[in-house]
């Protein structure tokens, strides 16, 4: 008797042990309309005309064109799908549908993803007046969506509050993902019961990313994540029309390209400790209260924002800083840009205008604005500190600077206007030899008109020195400085004798246009041109006509001139002396320099003739003499 109750109790156990699909692991759960998907033998449950399916290898339950609204009793549903275990993924395959006062609940970490299109649109109404009705409840754990389209629906909202995605931990993804949230009825019928889009009350943060779209429409809020960190990157985020608020939560960053339109009725439309906003477009607006609210606001990458607030449109409890970027705000009741600390606006354009009377920049701490310009209509920009401005102010698109005021203590300084071009343009004319030039005075009363020390609300009168020297420089002739520019390339300092009856030839470089020697000009029978830089010969018919002696011979060229020497020697066979009239027939040049001389003669210049003449003379008399002396002694 004992060995049959062993045996029996033996087959019950292998019987537990390899029975397929009727054990699951340890503390994992899950049911599909109230069916627990595990205890069934093929572990599918039919859904309408689709069916949920769960594989165990991977962890992943898979609806495929499910419709998930009744249970088996044809009743309504508390939970569409209930999920206890680590590691689940549910697969989106076709369009999918599911009704519940939950659509999907989790204990733990659960991620969505879709597949070639498929998607998951979740109807979660109030099924139990006090318990909060909700698409996708996450307890204790993130949700990552990828690449899906989900549309979840908040139906009647009555005592409790109804929330699309309601997370309490973990970090959050919606990547490559296309989400839609509407509350059916308009918000809550309730002053204590809220329609929101996104939960992640303790939630480490929530990113939005991959190209994703999420739009919330007729929310009380749009996502509420109290201590965790929201990011919107290169994505669109839209909540056009929340009473409460559409963002609130620790840190908010807006970056790569993203996309962020926000606005609401009552409350601030987003707010954050600290809000960064990257090379993005965020378009912020609230009725009754700030636009933007937060502790610390930064700007940047070419930005746009506009925002629109009955308080200050933005509002900063500490630093604002707004860089390369376009900004609009405008304050209904009050100034258009708020801070307790420091601003600074720097090479952005930017549009401040607040209610009437009420200013348009007010900061506790100091205000720089550079570069850019800034349009304060009919307020004004204050601090209680000091104030330095660098950047075009506008009042109406006019310039002015009236309305700028600081603080008892502080003082409004103007920047200095830029002269770097102005001392490179002088930098670049000091390097140039004023001797080489004709016009260099030209420069030189414009590097002098230059005026120091002006601010840079005259920049432009600035800017017109740099370009008044810049035009002088351009400008200049160069003077017929010979050499410097011009040289003689063969036949320089040529000697020769007059007697050699030959032609003279000189090569030099440039562009010819005529020569002279002695400072008189040539004619041109009396000597050839030939092109290879400029090859002038000189006749040897003219060079004889030249005096003896050293001759200064000039090619004159369109934008200078070269000067060479050209010394005549004596032909020693013909004689060193040369009859006056000869010397000055061959050399009418000599002559007449000879007949403007005006200094008086000395003896040096009487003619040898006259000396021949008298010492002729004088013999003749002497031999006279002597003869008559002789005749008398012969008598």
């Amino acid at each position: 008797m004992k060995r049959r109750v062993f045996y029996f109790l033996l087959v019950l156990c292998f019987v537990f042990i390899f029975q397929p699909g009727t054990v699951s692991a340890a503390g994992e759960q899950i049911r599909v309309k109230g069916v627990d998907i595990l205890k069934d033998s093929d572990r599918t449950v039919e859904c309408g005309g689709g069916t949920a399916s769960y594989n165990p290898d991977t962890k992943t339950l898979t609806l495929n064109n499910a419709v998930i609204d009744k249970d088996s009793s044809g009743a309504s549903l508390t939970y569409g799908i209930e999920i206890q275990g680590e590691g689940i993924t549910v697969e989106l395959v076709g369009s999918n549908t599911i009704s519940a006062h939950i659509g999907i609940d989790s204990g733990s970490p659960l991620s969505i993803k879709g597949t070639s299109g498929g998607s998951l649109t979740i109807r979660a109404d109030q099924a139990y007046p006090s318990l909060n009705c909700r698409g996708i409840s996450i307890a204790g754990g993130g949700l990552t969506v990828q690449d899906a389209n989900l549309e979840i629906v908040l139906g009647e909202i009555g005592d409790a509050s109804g929330y699309a995605l309601y997370i309490t931990g973990g970090d959050n993804l919606i990547s490559n993902s296309h989400i839609k949230i509407t509350a059916e009825s308009g918000g809550s019928t309730s002053a204590d019961a809220k329609a929101q889009g996104i939960n992640a009350t303790g939630a480490n943060s929530v990113t939005i990313s991959g190209g994703s779209s999420i739009v919330m429409e007729n929310l009380d809020s749009g996502i509420g994540a109290y201590g965790a960190n929201v990011v919107v990157s290169g994505s669109s985020l839209s909540i056009p029309n929340a009473v409460d608020y559409a963002v609130s939560c620790e840190d908010l960053e807006i970056i790569n390209g993203a996309k962020v339109n926000a606005a609401v009725k009552t409350g601030v439309a987003v707010g954050a400790n600290n809000i960064a906003v990257s090379g993005s477009t965020v378009h912020v607006e609230s009725e009754q209260s700030n636009a933007l609210a937060c502790g610390n606001l930064e700007i940047k990458d070419s930005s746009d924002i506009t925002a629109k607030g009955y308080w200050p449109a933005f509002y900063v409890e500490n630093n604002t800083d707004i860089k390369n970027s376009s900004i609009e705000t405008e304050a209904t009741n009050d100034v258009g840009i708020f801070c307790k600390g420091p601003v600074e606006i720097e090479e952005s354009e930017v549009k401040a205008i607040g209610g009437t009377g009420k200013g348009s920049i007010l900061a506790h701490g100091n205000i720089s604005i550079t570069g850019g310009s800034t349009e304060i209509g009919e307020g004004s920009i204050s601090s209680n500190g000091d104030i330095n401005i660098g950047g075009i102010i506008t009042s109406n698109g006019k310039p002015s600077y009236d309305n700028i005021k600081g603080g008892n203590s502080g003082k409004v300084e103007f920047q200095a206007a830029d002269y770097s071009e102005v001392d490179k343009a002088i930098a670049e004319a000091e390097k140039l030899n004023k001797d080489d030039y004709e016009n260099f005075e030209e420069v030189e009363k414009a590097v002098q008109a230059v005026v120091r020390g002006k601010n840079f609300t005259e920049q432009d009168v600035v800017d017109g020195y740099a370009a008044a020297i810049k035009a002088a420089v351009a400008a200049l002739k160069p003077v017929s400085s010979g050499q410097n520019v011009y040289k003689i390339v063969e036949g320089a300092d040529q000697t020769i004798v007059i007697g050699d009856k030959k032609d003279i030839t000189i090569k030099a470089d440039g562009e010819f246009t005529g020569l002279s020697i002695d400072g008189k000009e040539v004619a041109k029978e009396n000597y050839t041109v030939a092109s290879g830089s400029t090859v002038i010969t000189l006749k040897a018919e003219y060079v004889k006509t030249l005096s003896v002696g050293v001759h200064t011979v000039t090619i004159n060229y369109t934008d200078g001139k070269v000067e060479t020497k050209l010394t005549l020697k004596e032909d020693k066979a013909e004689g060193a002396t040369q009859d006056p009239a000869k010397e000055e027939s061959k050399n009418p040049s000599q002559n007449q320099t000879n007949k403007d001389e005006t200094s008086p003669r000395t003896g040096d210049h009487l003619p040898i003739g006259w000396i021949i003449a008298l010492i002729g003379s004088a013999a003749i008399g002497l031999a006279a003499v002597r003869y008559r002396i002789k005749l008398q002694n012969m008598r």
